[in-house]
């Protein structure tokens, strides 16, 4: 009894405080009380949302992405190379033509393309006809030439044009790919940029993009009218 007489003064007491103030309506003068009611006696709210979004651009994750790729290429091909760009797929479905994996795709060529890499858009030209198979004769011939040619050139000499830094070796045409497969919070990427010539993978890197507001726009999936599934139970007992 004792306390509930305690907490009626402090009220009016924190009520004429709020008043005095001057020049406040009714309405303010609630809230006024209330939020001192609860500073007094520690009642403040504790409710938080369970998990909150990350809201980071995803360009910044992909041009990081890219910059990973771009420290491999550096060392393995030269800046004259061309990079053939193609979409990155969906890889539980190759078919869906969602926007996300040519925005990633565009993103991540647009960085290499700053970086001076030649970067083209589609795929890579069909490769040429094999050369045609030249006879026995044609081939002691030109062996001949060959051996000729390298008489009267010492050991130092062999290889001496043979280049070794990237900026001095001939182009080699890649193609940059990728893919993508959706979690539950986050969506894993994947690319690598693979020549052409003979299908060495040079560079590749994996990342996470956030599953938000603006991936699910380029995810139509996942704009479905039930939305997605929580990630923690909502039902008691569960």
């Amino acid at each position: 009894m004792l306390q509930m007489r305690t907490k009626t003064i402090i009220l009016a007491l924190a009520a004429l405080a709020v008043l005095a103030a001057g020049g406040c309506s009714w309405t303010k003068t609630k809230r006024g009380i209330k939020n001192t009611y609860n500073e007094m006696f520690d009642n403040k709210p504790t409710a938080s949302p369970l998990y909150i979004e990350d809201d980071t651009p995803i360009i910044e994750l992909n041009y990081e992405a890219a910059d990973e790729l771009v420290s491999d290429l550096k060392s393995d091909i030269p800046k004259t190379s061309r990079i053939y760009r193609r979409p990155f797929l969906n890889a539980d479905d190759p078919g869906d033509k969602a926007p996300l994996g040519r925005v990633v795709a565009d993103q991540v060529a647009a960085y290499l393309a700053q970086k001076d890499f030649p970067v083209v858009n589609g795929p890579p030209p069909a490769p040429a006809p094999a050369p045609e198979a030249k006879s026995a004769e044609e081939q002691a011939q030109a062996q001949a030439e060959t051996q000729a040619g390298g008489q009267g050139e010492g050991k130092e000499d062999q290889g001496l044009f043979r280049p070794k830094d990237t900026a001095l070796k001939k182009p080699m045409d890649a193609v940059l790919e990728g893919s993508y497969t959706v979690g539950e919070n986050v969506i894993y990427v994947s690319a690598t940029v693979t020549l052409i010539e003979d299908g060495t993978v040079v560079s590749g890197y994996q990342w996470t993009l956030p599953i938000n507001r603006n991936t699910r726009e380029l995810l139509p999936r996942l704009k479905d009218p039930g939305g997605l599934s929580p990630s923690v139970s909502t039902r008691l007992g569960d």
